[in-house]
């Protein structure tokens, strides 16, 4: 079962809402191998699930937009970075780091 599993979610390293993602994924296949016969149970059934559905979805989609702005982020600081690279090397203050790694140590051998 998902509390089962909770001792190793602790244990994982992941971030907190990731616990919650992944605490509310495993509820969320419980739920899906339950097929209830009777129809307290069906109740019960689309009670949880209306419960469980709607923040499994908010924290998948925070998941994926905190991994779009951070990929984002990141490319947007590589770019600002080779830029300020091109403009010292077209002032003639230096030289892109690909060139310097190109040659060698930069001793004569």
């Amino acid at each position: 079962s998902a509390r089962e599993e909770e001792a190793p979610i602790a244990k994982s390293g992941l971030p907190p809402p990731l616990h919650q993602l992944r605490a509310l994924m495993l509820d969320a296949t419980e739920l899906a191998e339950w097929y209830p016969r009777a129809e307290g149970e069906k109740l019960a059934k689309a009670a949880l699930l209306a419960d469980v559905l709607p923040q499994l979805l908010g924290l998948l989609e925070g998941a994926v937009l905190d991994t779009v702005l951070e990929d984002a982020a990141l490319e947007l600081t590589r770019i600002g970075i080779l830029r300020e690279i091109d403009r010292a090397t077209a002032h003639g203050l230096g030289e892109r780091p690909q060139k310097m790694h190109s040659g060698g140590c930069g001793g004569a051998g």
